[in-house]
């Protein structure tokens, strides 16, 4: 199996731990989509209670980890975020300035290492056609679900046996009754 991973919630340090261990392990069937840091959606979703500086250093330090493994287990990188659950409510000058930070924040841990990270995933699977059309200008590639791999989140590792099945029927479901990734 080949894996999408969401990454949310490396702030947290069983997170962190579980995540290492999944990496080491499957890292050449894996395409990790880095957020940036987002503390209002981190918040109000997972419960982060830390500041925006505490959040930015300590992924900033598991980034560059990141970054430089890379190479030794052979994943992908790209980008994650979330814009809102309905995309057409937010400002064209706001998605503008949303892509290009979470651009520039992620790279900026990969071009030492000759990476420029182009594939981003749009959390929710929201994102509108400006934003499809800023995307394909801006050369970033919009990954939202792939076939033959299973989405899944960082918070959810370590995957058992029977959730490794559900995220997997999911995605078929989710294609089936034409549920597919909103553009």
């Amino acid at each position: 199996m080949r894996y999408l991973i969401h990454c949310e919630k490396l702030y947290d340090d069983e997170v962190w731990e579980h995540f290492t261990k999944f990496i080491k392990k499957y890292g050449k069937k894996c395409h990790l989509f880095l957020m940036a840091p987002q503390p209002t959606y981190l918040k109000g979703v997972l419960g982060y209670r830390g500041t925006k500086e505490e959040l930015s250093a300590k992924l900033k330090k598991r980034y560059k980890a990141i970054a430089k493994v890379q190479q030794k287990y052979g994943f992908k990188v790209g980008m994650h975020m979330h814009l809102a659950i309905h995309p057409d409510l937010i400002s064209s000058e706001e998605k503008d300035q949303s892509v290009k930070f979470v651009y520039k924040w992620i790279n900026q841990f990969f071009v030492k290492y000759g990476i420029e990270v182009t594939d981003i995933n749009f959390g929710w699977y929201r994102y509108d056609q400006y934003t499809a059309n800023l995307c394909k200008v801006n050369g970033l590639r919009i990954i939202n679900d792939q076939r033959g791999f299973i989405t899944i989140h960082d918070y959810d590792l370590p995957l058992s046996g029977k959730l490794r099945l559900e995220k997997w029927l999911r995605g078929k479901l989710r294609r089936f009754k034409g549920q597919g990734p909103r553009r």
